[in-house]
């Protein structure tokens, strides 16, 4: 699939992502090390994000979001 990759910003918001949905694009949002980051481009519908600490990070949205 085709794609964007960016580094993490505040200037990332629905608009953006539904552009680039709207052309078939996904998006790869790097570095992203906190936990309130990594949930609000989750909850933009990004595809993936790139951490400094994956184990960390992980558990963090597993906790946010009521999972083990």
């Amino acid at each position: 699939a085709d794609g964007v990759d960016v580094g993490n910003s505040p200037l990332i918001d629905e608009k953006f992502v539904e552009m680039l949905a709207g052309n078939n694009l996904e998006l790869h949002v790097w570095t992203v090390n906190e936990v309130e980051d990594a949930i609000r481009l989750a909850g933009l519908g990004v595809q993936s994000l790139t951490t400094d600490r994956p184990g960390g990070l992980r558990e963090e949205l597993l906790s946010h979001f009521g999972k083990e």
